[in-house]
């Protein structure tokens, strides 16, 4: 059973660790971070991707690599232009994620991890998962849903965080 290892993103600049490594039939990735790179060619600190939009930005811009099966269903839009999106890049393709192993609580390593299917195992230091449900706590862009999740429904085609719906827990190990 060989092992393949895939850096989607972080090689040659800082930030944005994506790597998955793989075999026949196991795939996780070390790390799942926030590339600031490449969202400071879009973004600035007051303009972001249209939280609204679900995954939509973040994959037409290449934030997040176009692998079905990885993140979160309540993050497509219902017009299925993420699904569109994805299946028009030359590296796509269907991943079963079976964790994540996050190094360390910077965002350029666990940044992305809100996105991913809150099913997958986020396995990580004590430390680290108590500074990443502080970070999400505290509020603020980043990291987004880590540590747990508010899950997010269609409001005639817009995507709206339900605060009727209490938040769940994301496995951690």
């Amino acid at each position: 059973m060989p092992l393949r290892l895939t850096v989607w993103d972080g090689a040659g600049v800082i930030g944005g660790n994506k790597v998955l490594l793989e075999t026949d039939d196991r795939a996780l990735f070390l790390d799942f971070g926030t590339a600031f790179a490449t969202m400071d060619q879009y973004f600035a600190d007051f303009l972001g991707s249209r939280a609204n939009r679900g995954l939509l930005d973040l994959v037409e811009l290449d934030i997040l690599p176009p692998l079905d099966g990885v993140y979160r269903r309540d993050l497509y839009p219902p017009d299925g232009s993420v699904e569109d999106r994805m299946g028009r890049k030359p590296d796509h393709r269907r991943i079963e994620v079976q964790a994540i192993l996050a190094s360390h609580a910077h965002v350029d390593h666990n940044g992305a991890i809100a996105s991913v299917r809150e099913d997958v195992p986020i396995h990580c230091s004590p430390m680290t998962a108590v500074i990443g449900k502080a970070m999400q706590d505290c509020g603020g862009q980043y990291p987004g849903d880590i540590a747990y999740i508010r899950a997010k429904s269609d409001d005639h085609g817009l995507l709206r965080t339900n605060t009727n719906t209490p938040a769940r827990q994301r496995p951690h190990a």
